[in-house]
């Protein structure tokens, strides 16, 4: 396997990750592969009332991949609709570890 393709598979990995843990916690989530540039996830609690876009970034060993020219300084949002979401699958034997940052 292509170490390019690892990559995708773990990124794709922590996208299903995050969102099978939403929806066990009511929420409803979809996934978007790649499709919409910085979304990976759509979520929305159980009344639809508040849908958020979250970004994945997952890790198996090392760092996650990201740059800073993503982060912008910014002031804290009130109602915050856009999330980073670290995954951490570091230990295949275990329960992936989330790291939950609002976009701001």
């Amino acid at each position: 396997m292509a170490s390019g393709s690892k990559v995708q598979q773990t990124g794709r990995a922590g996208e299903y990750y995050v969102a099978a843990e939403l929806n066990r916690r009511g929420a409803y989530a979809v996934t978007f592969a790649g499709n919409i540039p910085k979304i990976d996830i759509l979520a929305s609690n159980k009344e639809l009332k508040r849908t958020v876009m979250i970004q994945v970034k997952t890790r198996r060993k090392g760092t996650w991949h990201s740059n800073n020219r993503e982060g912008k300084k910014s002031n804290r949002k009130p109602n915050e609709t856009k999330f980073w979401i670290f995954v951490d699958i570091e230990k295949d034997e275990e329960p992936p570890i989330f790291y939950i940052v609002p976009d701001w």
